[in-house]
């Protein structure tokens, strides 16, 4: 049976490939490749199956040496003109030297676009370990994480189990389908119920400008607030895929979806990067969950419209990367719930309520609810 390679290009997992088929997909020996058994992505050129994808450039031609030029003693010169055969020589010459130079310099072109560090970009070197696009599929085999572009293992199960649940059976349908509509007003908002680490430390987040690029992609710009340090960043929300829930809308029934015709949701990739010169600067990278609702006049609106004690219409998880160091922690917001906090942080039936061995990592405004 054939072996079959997967391979991590601009960030994401692709494959199944054979080695026939990776040779026409520019695989460098850079290249993360991970098949069936490993536990760890390694590089291709470490992998001994795929060492025929590899051939090494043709040596350059060497330079021919410049020919001896004699020189006549003045004495020795005759009383004529000089003849000018000496001159062309040297012209040829010169001119042979230096078509081989230009010919040397295509031929280290060509070799330099195929090498490891034009085909492999940061990301891929970086050791993508799952593949984190919103299409519900992702594998959990993976190296060390690197900042910004993979989670740590510590915490990678989790957040992809959270991911799998949240989408659940519900049908994929195309983007094209909701190139009208305009998300950004269901994410320029400020979530005051959030958490970073596993101590649960209060974060707030703000989205103060979410612009729509595409119907699959959002620029955002905002700000962090954990204590009293704040960063701000910019980032985007990309790969953002929509799924349509099993609805039928019941018209007999007088309540607040009665006039719902469909309803649905979107998983996205965010990525937001903090400013670098700030103290406690980091990158924050996950997955998002928005519900959103269409209504008999074609009205597109975020699904809000449950009893609000419940409303988890706008949900985020992933990680926080530290750029000075390799500290990555946990990272959630949300409406109302936060996603991974329920049992934990989260012990309220009803309602968000933090449990009190967490009130003084900034919960406090909940301290009278429990004295009470």
């Amino acid at each position: 049976m054939n072996k079959t390679f997967f391979i991590a290009v601009d960030g994401q997992q692709q494959g199944p490939f054979s080695i026939d088929d990776l040779r026409g997909l520019n695989v460098s020996k850079e290249t993360l490749v991970w098949q069936e058994g490993w536990e760890e992505w390694q590089k291709a050129g470490d992998t001994p199956e795929l060492a025929p994808l590899f051939r090494a450039a043709p040596p350059t031609p060497p330079t021919p040496p410049t020919p001896p030029v004699t020189t006549v003693p003045k004495s020795a010169e005759p009383p004529t003109k000089r003849s000018n055969s000496g001159k062309i020589a040297v012209i040829a010459v010169a001119a042979a030297v230096i078509a081989v130079a230009i010919a040397v310099l295509l031929l280290m072109r060509q070799t330099d676009s195929a090498t490891p560090s034009n085909v492999a970009t940061k990301e891929t070197t970086a050791a993508v370990k799952q593949n984190k696009t919103a299409d519900g599929n992702s594998s959990t085999h993976q190296p060390a994480a690197a900042k910004g572009e993979t989670f740590s293992s510590a915490n990678a199960a989790k957040i992809e189990k959270w991911k799998k649940e949240a989408i659940g059976n519900a049908r994929r349908v195309s983007s094209d389908n909701f190139a009208e509509h305009d998300l950004s007003k269901f994410w320029k908002t400020e979530f005051t119920m959030g958490y970073i680490g596993n101590n649960y430390q209060r974060m707030y987040i703000t989205f103060s400008k979410v612009v729509k690029k595409s119907a699959e992609e959002y620029d955002i710009t905002g700000f962090s607030q954990v204590k009293a340090n704040v960063c701000n960043f910019t980032g985007t929300f990309k790969n953002v895929a929509f799924f349509e829930d099993k609805w039928v809308r019941d018209s007999s029934v007088d309540d607040m979806y009665s006039d719902v015709e469909k309803r649905g949701f979107v998983i996205a990739n965010f990525v937001l990067n903090e400013d670098q010169k700030q103290s406690g600067s980091g990158i924050f990278h996950g997955y998002l969950k928005t519900n959103w609702c269409i209504d008999t006049e074609g009205k597109f609106f975020i699904d809000n419209l449950g009893p609000s004690s419940f409303d988890t219409y706008n949900q985020f998880l992933g990680e926080w990367a530290s750029y000075k160091t390799d500290a990555a922690k946990i990272a959630a917001w949300g409406d109302h719930r936060i996603p991974l906090a329920i049992g934990t942080l989260d012990i309220g039936d009803g309602e968000f309520v933090p449990d009190r061995k967490y009130l003084d990592n900034g919960w406090e405004e909940y301290k009278q609810y429990h004295n009470n």
